[in-house]
């Protein structure tokens, strides 16, 4: 009888769990399951290795004979399991051998059991369940299955030593439970329930084709603090109503990830980690803005099995985090806190320096925030962990810039969002939910829904290529129609509702819904109108031409208040007028400037990221080094944001002058007066391209390498000049 995998999961009965671990039950049970099955192969079918295909709701990985499989983490990614589920195929052939083998599966809750309630309604989404998994393993000759999951002959426990684990929380281990062996052939599982088969999921089964999340590297820290936690100190952080020591360790940067813990000790001791962005003046951490939708502060606990060294990095849980308090209860010794640094396997494409360390901070900080947000689907923020439309949106174009334009975390997240728009066109503002309490597919706006639209088109100018614009072109279309029968002003075109300025650190830039959502659907109909044009649709064109235009009079018509104008006049308000090209007035960026100067400006995204780039685009080099430079004033918390990285793509377009346009490499520095140099280089589609300038009081030299084959244009002043393949250098007296 020939195999075929099947989903198991654990029996339905609480009475499986055994009595000593209801003390960790939570409903539904919470920790990590154990599955496991032995079997025998043939060495004749193992000639060309063997490979195994594992999945699982929601996380999972595996042994073969006692040896871990892979170094991928947090996998399955999180996506509206009802649409897709993904799995990952690998190759065993080291692993396995002829005659008694063993198949063992550590499985965890992860998102689809994700038990987080308040303002993020994880309680409430339709695939809520029991953790289950599904593997095969085949020959790689024939593609013979050797042994798959079947549920009247795996086993499963909760027995293991995870006993808690949730993605926002943390995870609770307890070394004292490990089932010493398991993993290996020849354990006696007698004692372990039977797995039962699970419903197939939903969603479409697929083989991961985006990039993995591994351990990056390891950090130590740079610095470490004694403290002594008072009774009210502690029992605010959760660790019980008593005076105790802890430590502060201080790993230097934003870091996702979880620490590397090497510890010894007497058996049933403890070792507690919260987790932080911030720590106040005592030291202590600082709950995150999404405080809310967490049970505690981001907390992992390790109970010691004893008489051995012990290393654990969390297994499904992972945090965002620059330091981490330490406290220990009973005899332990702490050999090494490390942190490990977990992220999409995708290599930095780009990189950049200048004469100003401020800036060069800056640009390791967005770097920073672009990768702790990079884990699986995109991030607003490694706390939170959800995939905004709207962040992803603002981050586009830094990821772009970042990574390999073929090879970057925008692929994952591209494929969910199409999978995930309603038969009626809209598109959810937070993918992966799947319309859960207020999570509707209505609620964002065009401030969210554009990066539907705006991120393929920005992609094409990045990549070049039009085959996916052709694939999804009807449900680009499907979108607008959407706007145009149920969001819109049928005679205007503007848009009433939707979200205005997000904030970071808990402030607003003064924009006003109606102007931002009615700027944004300009940008939606007036990028379809490009994409329209590039794969010939030009009565398409000509049609979404014509609402852009009218919308664009409707626009002025509204919020036009003279002498350069829009709305209030706010930061917000001007810049996203100005970026859009709704602005026919030349008083606008003026008036821009004006409220730059004026305003606070660490306290809104849209209009910060929005302003920089209008300065940009109007090559006023010196008002956008002033502006970025005002971006060290933002908080810890809001670096940690995934639309902080936006600052990236203003030093390698303006400052650097690296500018991807759709048939062309066009290099345009802009140089303020007070930066004396830049360096920078970004792999492109056209190959590698680099370019540095430096200046004094009486000349500035450029030096710029172009791709092989490949012919720029390069714009500075007055100056237009065409570069050839090789190294240019150039000079100009002041």
């Amino acid at each position: 009888m020939s195999l075929h995998a099947e989903w198991i999961s654990c029996p339905k009965d609480k009475g499986w769990i055994p009595e000593e671990c209801t003390g960790r039950e939570h409903k539904p049970y919470s920790g990590a399951v154990c599955f496991r099955h032995e079997f025998e192969v043939d060495g004749a079918e193992l000639a060309n290795g063997a490979k195994l295909k594992l999945s699982g709701l929601g996380y999972c990985f595996a042994y073969i004979n006692g040896k871990r499989v892979g170094d991928i983490r947090l996998e399955p990614v999180h996506t509206d399991y009802t649409r897709s589920v993904y799995y990952r195929t690998f190759d065993i052939s080291s692993l396995i051998h002829s005659g008694r083998n063993a198949i063992s599966i550590v499985a965890s809750g992860g998102f689809y059991n994700c038990r987080v309630s308040s303002t993020r309604k994880f309680e409430v989404v339709p695939y809520q369940g029991t953790t289950q998994i599904w593997a095969e393993i085949y020959s790689s000759a024939n593609g013979k299955i050797l042994e798959a999951t079947q549920s009247n002959q795996w086993r499963v426990t909760a027995s293991g030593p995870l006993l808690y684990s949730q993605v926002h929380s943390g995870e609770t281990y307890d070394g004292r439970c490990e089932l010493l062996g398991w993993e290996d052939a020849w354990y006696n599982d007698s004692s372990w329930a039977t797995a039962r088969i699970a419903d197939i999921p939903m969603g479409e089964f697929r083989e991961a084709d985006y990039p993995p999340c591994r351990i990056i590297g390891l950090h130590a820290p740079i610095a470490q603090k004694g403290l002594f936690l008072n009774e009210i100190e502690a029992e605010a952080l959760g660790l019980g109503k008593k005076a105790i020591k802890a430590t502060l360790f201080d790993f230097g940067k934003l870091i996702s990830g979880a620490a590397k813990l090497c510890v010894r000790g007497d058996a049933g001791a403890l070792v507690t980690l919260k987790y932080a962005i911030e720590v106040n003046d005592n030291g202590l951490p600082i709950k995150s803005a999404e405080a809310s939708i967490l049970e505690e502060i981001q907390t992992d606990r390790h109970f010691l099995r004893g008489a051995v060294t012990e290393e654990r990095i969390s297994d499904f849980a992972w945090h965002g985090f620059r330091y981490i308090l330490m406290t220990v209860e009973g005899n332990a010794n702490i050999l090494s806190l490390n942190a490990a640094e977990i992220h999409c396997d995708a290599p930095i494409a780009a990189s950049f320096k200048s004469s100003d360390p401020l800036l060069n901070s800056l640009a390791d900080e967005a770097t920073d925030a672009l990768l702790a947000n990079s884990v699986g689907s995109l991030t607003n923020n490694p706390i939170e962990k959800l995939c905004w439309s709207g962040g992803a949106l603002t981050a586009a174009e830094a990821i772009l810039y970042s990574f390999n334009s073929d090879n970057n975390p925008l692929k994952l997240f591209l494929q969910t969002y199409l999978e995930e728009q309603a038969p009626s066109g809209a598109v959810p503002y937070i993918l992966h939910t799947n319309k859960a309490a207020n999570f509707s597919v209505e609620n964002g706006g065009p401030a969210f829904d554009a990066a539907f639209i705006l991120i393929p088109l920005l992609q094409y100018t990045f990549n070049g290529s039009l085959e996916y614009i052709k694939y999804h072109y009807q449900s680009y279309r499907k979108l607008l129609d959407y706007y145009l029968k149920n969001i819109c002003d049928p005679d205007s075109y503007l848009v009433e509702f939707g979200g205005g300025d997000s904030q970071i650190a808990g402030g607003d830039l003064g924009a006003k819904s109606p102007l931002v959502s009615s700027a944004f659907f300009y940008g939606m109909v007036s990028s379809l109108t490009k994409l329209a044009k590039e794969i010939s649709k030009l009565d398409d064109a000509a049609y979404f031409d014509s609402i852009a235009e009218t919308l664009k009079a409707s626009y002025r018509q509204a919020f036009y208040k003279g002498n350069g104008i829009y709305g209030s006049g706010s930061i917000t308000e001007q810049a996203i007028t100005l970026l859009f090209g709704l602005s026919n007035d030349n008083q606008s960026i003026s008036k821009l400037i004006s409220a730059l100067e004026s305003a606070e400006v660490e306290k809104g995204q849209l209009g910060f990221i929005a302003a920089c780039r209008a300065l940009g685009e109007a090559d006023l080099p010196n008002e956008l080094y002033a502006l970025l430079k005002k971006a060290n004033a933002f908080s810890r918390q809001s670096k940690s944001y995934i639309q902080f990285s936006a600052i990236l793509p203003n030093l390698y377009k303006y400052l650097a002058g690296i500018r991807i346009e759709k048939s062309k490499l066009v290099i345009k520095p802009l140089v303020p007066t007070s930066l004396n140099s830049v360096t920078a280089h970004y792999n492109s589609r056209y190959g590698q391209v680099e370019t540095s300038w430096e200046q004094t009081a009486k000349a500035i030299s450029f030096r710029v390498v172009i791709p092989k084959g490949v012919n720029a244009i390069f714009k500075w002043a007055d100056k237009k000049l065409e570069l050839a393949s090789g190294l240019n250098e150039l000079h100009f007296e002041h």
